[in-house]
């Protein structure tokens, strides 16, 4: 249970699975500041980076260190964050696009009967779907993911997904092999039972 709901997955992009607490120490930054500027997960790599002086380029992300020093107020106005599915074929999934003000959340990979949009400013926990009432809001956030999947919704996954277990997850329903060269002799069974079922 989390902020009095259960449930973490595709179906439930709210605060809870969307809004993660991000640290960060360094001996030259400052101590005790909290940032409430929106980051992503491809951010961290381009902090890492420049807090190493590597000269970053061509990353989707952008460093954070300019919002912890306080050169910036912000590196982003909204934040991306899909969480995919099972399924068979193409990937499918949920998405939501987080302002400071909405959240917007739809499916990708099939057409979504269910989008959703909530006024974080007067619903923080996002319990009143509003996207009926605000059509346009509803538009600029729905062009906003379009944008970063480079097609129009519902979108195609260029993913696929297999429901079969991997021969990691065959590995450790069979551990009672320990050794490397019993846990390589295993992948190299399994393998060849998949190419025998084929």
């Amino acid at each position: 249970m989390d902020h009095g709901r259960f449930g973490k997955g595709m179906e439930e992009m709210h605060p809870f699975n969307t809004r993660i607490v991000w640290y960060l120490s360094h001996p030259d930054g400052p101590c005790g500041k909290h940032v409430t500027s929106l980051v992503q997960g491809h951010d961290v790599m381009p902090t890492i980076l420049d807090l190493l002086r590597v000269p970053i380029e061509n990353l989707d992300g952008e460093s954070v260190w300019p919002l912890v020093i306080g050169e910036k107020e912000k590196i982003r106005n909204h934040a991306v964050i899909a969480w995919a599915g099972w399924s068979s074929g193409p990937a499918i999934g949920r998405v939501s696009v987080r302002d400071n003000e909405w959240n917007y959340v739809c499916t990708i990979g099939k057409e979504d009967p269910k989008t959703e949009l909530y006024h974080l400013p007067s619903d923080p926990e996002e319990r009143r779907n509003v996207a009926s009432e605000h059509t346009e809001v509803a538009a600029v956030q729905r062009r906003r993911i379009e944008s970063v999947l480079g097609q129009p919704l519902p979108g195609r996954m260029i993913e696929l997904c297999d429901p079969s277990l991997s021969p990691f997850h065959e590995y450790l329903l069979r551990k009672n092999r320990t050794s490397v060269e019993q846990t390589i002799t295993l992948f190299k069974d399994i393998q060849r039972e998949r190419k025998a079922e084929k």
